[in-house]
């Protein structure tokens, strides 16, 4: 998609929410797990994306792919993986929106008790389905739960192991013991396995704890909540659906890492160039649920809520001047709007705005001493 209309779907983020309630409908059928995967144009990595799916050793699951309008060889490839698998795997189709739309689509095609996310790009580890199950048939109260997770670079070398901090930011400002205790384990061919449960809404709103490809979501939950709200394109959609689940009911990480993912690869969102879209999405879902949730307040203190909100828009700010999809009239827009809400946020990115006046040589001594003022 050309850079213009990509920047227009930002207008999208500022429209009243599109959260489809026609998913998941009717009752599940117990035990069975629903994993959807969306693509678009991965023929070249969704193979290794549903094999690690179908390897998994618990075996009441159903795969629905969405093809979100590719124009590559994904055809030819689900055409062998129909004919191997029949009847575990579902194949459908439908005109380019987004991953957002996609995943909304698998959820109307899911017939599970369980939903599971998965992207076509990452792989699952052995056990992932298995304990995720056993945690939700457990604890009727946890209406989601997910794993850690293994980061890999895009040739496949490994990064961190067992990790979420790193993809996570909110692991490292709260205190995990106490927002989200340990509290048992779980037995897994031979192995002891931890995990965590709790209430989890407070939490996310200082940033999100779940990482989509190992959501693991009771159907009922999202038939209370609908599916994800369309509005957003990009990013930030799972944030904000995570955030309506966590009102429902409490949530529950595996301390064990059930897949592999693979970090930073241009076609990813976490892709530097597309950071943009996930810093707006971040911002947005923020805003929606302090509108949506005024308690929030109350909950956290508004100190508190303040400063992540300035934070979620020096970001944006940060985003606008240095992304390809960025523009520097927005950014100078969003700096001084950062003003209102934290001069303290705003004062620590002066040098940053500052280097984008210089030649992209010069910049870099800027951009780290603005790194080292943020940390303060």
């Amino acid at each position: 998609m050309k850079t213009e209309n990509k920047r227009n779907r930002i207008k999208d983020m500022y429209l009243p929410p599109i959260i489809p309630m026609d998913v998941c409908l009717g009752d599940g059928v117990v035990d069975l797990v629903s994993v959807i995967i969306p693509t678009f144009n991965r023929d070249y990595i969704l193979d290794k994306s549903l094999d690690s799916v179908l390897m998994q050793d618990y075996p009441h699951f159903e795969v629905i792919v969405v093809d979100d309008g590719s124009n590559d060889k994904t055809d030819e490839l689900m055409e062998k993986y129909l004919k191997q698998y029949p009847g575990k795997i579902k194949f459908v189709k439908k005109t380019n929106g987004g991953l957002v739309s996609a995943r909304n689509e698998g959820m109307r095609h899911a017939k599970g008790e369980f939903i599971a996310f998965q992207d076509s790009d990452d792989i699952w580890l052995q056990g992932k389905l298995s304990n995720q199950v056993a945690i939700l048939k457990k604890h009727p109260e946890v209406v989601i739960a997910w794993t850690l997770i293994n980061i890999v670079d895009e040739k496949g070398r490994m990064t961190h192991e067992n990790d979420i901090n790193t993809a996570y930011n909110v692991y490292n400002i709260i205190d995990l013991d106490k927002c989200f205790p340990r509290i048992g384990t779980l037995d897994y061919r031979n192995e002891k396995v931890s995990y965590r449960k709790g209430e989890i809404f407070k939490t996310l709103f200082l940033g999100n704890m779940v990482h989509p490809p190992v959501a693991f979501i009771r159907r009922t939950a999202i038939q209370k909540t609908g599916g994800l709200d369309q509005t957003y394109h990009y990013a930030g959609e799972d944030y904000e659906f995570f955030w309506r689940l966590s009102l429902l009911g409490e949530g529950a990480m595996v301390e064990k890492a059930g897949m592999l993912y693979r970090m930073g690869a241009d076609d990813q969102m976490t892709s530097n160039e597309l950071l943009l879209f996930v810093a707006l999405g971040n911002e947005k879902a923020i805003t929606n649920r302090l509108k949506n949730y005024p308690g929030v307040f109350e909950a956290l203190g508004k100190e508190v809520v303040h400063e992540h909100l300035a934070q979620a828009h020096a970001w944006v700010v940060r985003s606008e001047f240095s992304s390809a999809y960025g523009k520097k009239s927005n950014g100078f827009r969003a700096f001084f709007d950062l003003f209102k809400l934290s001069y303290k946020e705003a004062f620590k990115l002066i040098p940053f705005v500052i280097a984008y006046h210089f030649p992209v040589k010069m910049r870099t001594p800027l951009i780290s001493f603005t790194k080292r003022l943020r940390s303060v």
